[in-house]
């Protein structure tokens, strides 16, 4: 557990492995461990075999160890975005704070992905304001509201190659770069308050 704890995980692995194969009284929390250490390292599949190994080979496990399973899977259905396991995970701890808890981060309030790349394409910057980038959105619209006036201005008075430049250069560039924005600012919303929530969660589950 100390070397689990400084993050010296290739020695914590190692001390695990040789108490679990040497010491089956105590095999059960070795194995939680063993998945904790795992779920450091990102190596979810191993630690999804170690607690599923545990409920699927001991039917007397005692309710508080259960629990701990059933936290370090919920926290596992967290890090790889499967909502509906987090939710089995969370009913079978029987804890209501889990329950509360793990809701409160499947239902957290997303901006629209989709939704926002269409509203950039119909008023370019509008995707950006709606996912709070007031400043970029207002820049987007004001420069290719520009672009718009310059092409017409200039294709009203024949002048055909400055009014190509200006569609090629200035407004295919901004109105694209606005609707991929938009993209971008609403997953970055999205992964931003699913991150911090997270680590609330992260808090308590340790």
């Amino acid at each position: 557990m100390a070397y689990l704890g400084s993050n010296e995980t290739g020695r914590a692995e190692k001390i695990l492995q040789e108490l679990n194969s040497q010491r089956k009284q105590i095999s059960q929390a070795v194995q939680i461990y063993l998945s904790q250490l795992y779920i450091k390292q990102r190596e979810l599949y191993k630690a999804k075999m170690e607690l599923n190994d545990l409920l699927l080979f001991n039917s007397d496990l005692p309710e508080n160890l259960k629990k701990e399973i059933y936290k370090n899977l919920i926290y596992i259905a967290l890090l790889e975005h499967e909502p509906n396991d987090v939710i089995n995970y969370s009913t079978l701890t029987k804890d209501s704070t889990i329950i509360s808890e793990t809701k409160a981060i499947t239902q957290l309030p997303k901006k629209n992905v989709l939704l926002s790349q269409v509203l950039s394409s119909i008023i370019p910057g509008s995707g950006e304001i709606y996912c709070g980038r007031f400043g970029s959105g207002l820049l987007s619209f004001f420069v290719n509201s520009a672009s718009v006036f310059g092409i017409v201005y200039t294709y009203k008075h024949k002048q055909y190659v400055d009014a190509t430049l200006i569609f090629s250069l200035i407004f295919t560039r901004f109105y694209n770069g606005s609707r991929n924005n938009a993209r971008n600012f609403a997953q970055e919303y999205n992964n931003k308050i699913y991150q911090t929530k997270l680590k609330d969660f992260n808090t308590y589950y340790k």
